[in-house]
């Protein structure tokens, strides 16, 4: 798959787990947490194939998974 679609794919698991979803002008995504905090944003078209990996980082550090105790 490309970046793009698997970006709109983590979007789309991301709201069954409780995000809400905010389309913005420009193709971009503003997903929040359930919990509230800072949202994550998505583009529709992203130019770097790095892209999804980045989201996923993101995501982790968001929800508080992976980080140092």
């Amino acid at each position: 798959m490309s970046a793009g679609k698997d970006l709109r794919e983590l979007a789309r698991r991301l709201e069954r787990q409780g995000w809400r979803r905010e389309q913005r002008h420009g193709g971009h995504v503003k997903l929040w947490p359930p919990h509230g905090g800072r949202p994550l944003v998505l583009s529709n078209s992203p130019s770097r194939p790095k892209a999804l990996l980045l989201a996923k980082r993101d995501v982790r550090r968001l929800t508080g998974r992976g980080q140092p105790r």
